[in-house]
């Protein structure tokens, strides 16, 4: 799906480029550009992903079969090509999402607290791919306008650039944005399942064990207790996988409860009583 997308946008551009000469040929309306680049977009979406299909290739290795996705993309073929460029080795691509990765020391921080599993690096550069997409919709959409008004269409590149830069800007903020949501979601259920956990406690349930049934019965605060957990099961000890999951949640009341277990680990005191 998310190959079709891509490729249906670029597809898209390049139909709305020759409908608009057509358009500006037959002396008609440019604002029609708009409505037919959605439908050159839904078109050639529909189109591309009735093309996949699911085949089975080779012979049953023991009880698994070896199922392949065969794309019968018309496009792919020289969508392929662009794709097995080296851009990376032209412009050196890394180096500057390097650079704009270390302008973002937070971000690794932030991308844990909203539970996004993908390096600063990754994220950035994905971001910086996003960005570009819709600013050039964007910026595309505003140079039809100009031609239309007789505007001066070097407005468009300057716009290109600030929608760019906006576009990213806003992006990259979006792990705390969602990280700060998380910490809401939290925080209605902090109560309920601190009382959970006392009342697991002083039934005498060792806390590992009362760790694993509010896991079991709370949703956002479970998530981050099976994280407990799974340290847990990977051999880390108790105190060490309290510590690791209270650097990585968004909500300041949780961390103060996971700090209260742990220094009552360290201490040797009652959790309970804590």
């Amino acid at each position: 799906i998310e190959t079709s997308l891509t490729d249906s946008f670029f597809i898209s551009i390049i139909l709305s480029i020759i409908f608009y000469f057509i358009l500006k040929k037959a002396d008609v309306s440019l604002y029609l550009i708009i409505p037919a680049f959605i439908v050159f977009y839904l078109g050639t979406f529909v189109f591309l992903i009735k093309q996949y299909k699911v085949t089975q290739t080779g012979k049953l290795r023991g009880m698994q079969g070896d199922l392949k996705l065969k794309s019968t993309n018309p496009f792919h073929r020289y969508i392929d090509k662009f794709k097995a460029i080296d851009w990376n080795r032209i412009f050196n691509i890394d180096k500057y999402v390097d650079a704009i990765t270390k302008r973002f020391p937070y971000l690794r921080h932030s991308l844990s607290q909203a539970g996004i599993a993908e390096k600063p690096e990754t994220f950035v550069r994905k971001k910086l791919k996003e960005s570009f997409v819709i600013s050039l919709t964007l910026s595309l959409s505003l140079l039809f306008f100009l031609i239309k008004i007789k505007g001066n269409l070097f407005l468009s590149l300057l716009a290109f650039i600030v929608f760019y830069l906006g576009t990213f800007l806003f992006l990259i903020s979006s792990p705390k944005a969602i990280a700060s949501r998380h910490a809401r979601e939290i925080d209605n259920e902090i109560t309920y399942a601190g009382r959970f956990l006392l009342i697991e406690l002083n039934a005498g349930v060792p806390l590992f064990d009362a760790i694993k049934n509010v896991a079991d019965n709370f949703e956002l605060i479970g998530k981050h207790f099976k994280e407990i957990i799974k340290r847990v099961d990977y051999g880390k000890p108790l105190e060490q996988a309290l510590n690791e999951v209270t650097e990585i949640t968004p909500s300041d009341n949780f961390r103060k409860l996971l700090f209260t277990v742990v220094n009552s680990l360290k201490t040797g005191a009652d959790v309970s009583i804590a």
